[in-house]
């Protein structure tokens, strides 16, 4: 599924947005691509890295998340860790499934390439909706995936199930 988002991505997306704003970079992290797809992602502007040792660090280091996902199941971590480090993500709806975030203030939900593309250029051109986003994101996997958040709902189960 991650190479079928960021292959439509690169192929359907990437191309608009490096026409409007020639001086953006993409950067793709992964570990074990194959050829063929790092081959594919010999673009302008799009830069490979393979596996990162620190992808906190990877994360940090780059402002917004694009995770296209059109098929699979489960929680995606990468998301995740993207806002939790106030990075604004970008991302479908079978992307978000299971996360519950609000689409326009905690994520943006897109399904084609111009409403990617749109969100992209309105969070490059917006600082403060940027900021926002970023801010929101970071609160709302605090306040629902932070391990102390979680110990404490444990607890609380516990306490109200067991004798």
């Amino acid at each position: 599924p991650n190479q079928e988002g960021l292959l439509w991505f690169v192929e359907t997306v990437w191309p608009r947005l490096k026409t409007t704003h020639p001086d953006l970079g993409f950067a793709v992290a992964g570990r074990n691509a194959p050829g063929w797809l790092v081959r594919k992602l010999n673009q302008p502007g799009v830069v490979f890295y393979g596996e990162v040792p620190d992808a906190a660090a990877f994360l940090r280091s780059h402002g917004i998340l694009v995770a296209p996902c059109f098929s699979g199941g489960g929680m995606r971590v990468k998301i995740l860790e993207s806002m939790a480090q106030g990075r604004p993500v970008i991302t479908t709806p079978i992307g978000a499934e299971g996360l519950d975030a609000a689409n326009g203030t905690e994520i943006l939900l897109c399904g084609d390439p111009d409403t990617f593309e749109k969100a992209v250029a309105g969070l490059l051109s917006e600082p403060g909706r940027y900021d926002d986003m970023s801010r929101r994101g970071h609160d709302f996997v605090h306040a629902r995936f932070d391990n102390n958040t979680l110990a404490d709902k444990l607890s609380g189960f516990y306490n109200n199930h067991l004798p």
